[in-house]
């Protein structure tokens, strides 16, 4: 059930802001599990959140 709910979220968060990595995801959360594909995920998506910020707060000034 977990893993679904994973799914569901990685999918929504990767549509959000145009993750590339989430095969990467995928593979791990099936060949190891979700305590390392949660993680990772987490990982790729800060730095996409980092980028948006900084694109953002340059426009602004």
């Amino acid at each position: 059930m977990s893993c679904f709910v994973f799914i569901i979220f990685m999918f929504n968060e990767s549509r959000k802001y145009n993750i590339k990595e989430k095969w990467i995801c995928l593979l791990t959360l099936f060949t190891v599990g979700l305590s390392l594909a949660l993680p990772l995920f987490l990982f790729f998506r800060e730095s996409y959140i980092k980028k948006e910020v900084l694109l953002n707060s340059n426009e602004r000034t």
